[in-house]
């Protein structure tokens, strides 16, 4: 599952830049450290869980990890992990629960940029092109610069593709 390791290589640049930012910094970096880690070791777990086959431990795993973010005053991050559980669905095929998650996740965070990117990947792959291409736009419009919207259009026209063939051998998503 190669979606795994781009993960890791996203949650590298999320510790690092929170640390270059100063967020760990004086003298709340005990409580701030502790909070990251929390929250991203459970979300971790999850991941774990979830490659092994443990669906069921993966979603306890990330519910922990999201209520562990709010408490820390930190839905964006909850939120993230959310949609990222979205993607993961959706890699099992659970298409329905995989669009469920990622709607949730948009409702604890509705305009997070990080969000909103995680949540359309999610519905891309849940074959919800429609709602990937919105969030895709919006994202688009809001943040010009960000390559976001350009991996979002990526995984949205594969997932188009899926689609079609699905249609043609009678198969639904």
């Amino acid at each position: 599952m190669r979606w795994l390791g781009s993960f890791g290589t996203r949650l590298r640049r999320t510790v690092s830049g929170r640390l270059s930012s100063g967020q760990a910094e004086g003298s709340s970096a005990v409580n701030a450290g502790s909070y990251i880690a929390e929250n991203e070791g459970l979300g971790l777990a999850a991941d774990t869980e979830a490659y092994v086959g443990h669906l069921g431990k993966s979603r306890d795993l990330t519910r922990r990890a999201v209520d562990s973010a709010i408490r820390a005053d930190n839905k964006e991050d909850g939120a993230i992990w959310q949609a990222i559980a979205a993607q993961r669905e959706a890699v099992y095929g659970n298409t329905a629960q995989a669009r469920q998650s990622a709607a949730e996740a948009l409702k604890l965070v509705p305009a997070g940029q990080g969000v909103e990117v995680e949540a359309a990947l999610a519905f891309a792959m849940a074959g919800d092109t429609p709602r990937a291409e919105s969030l895709a736009q919006d994202l688009g419009k809001r943040f010009p610069l960000a390559r976001h919207p350009d991996a979002v259009a990526l995984v949205t026209s594969h997932s188009s593709a899926i689609g079609a063939r699905q249609e043609e051998s009678g198969s639904s998503p």
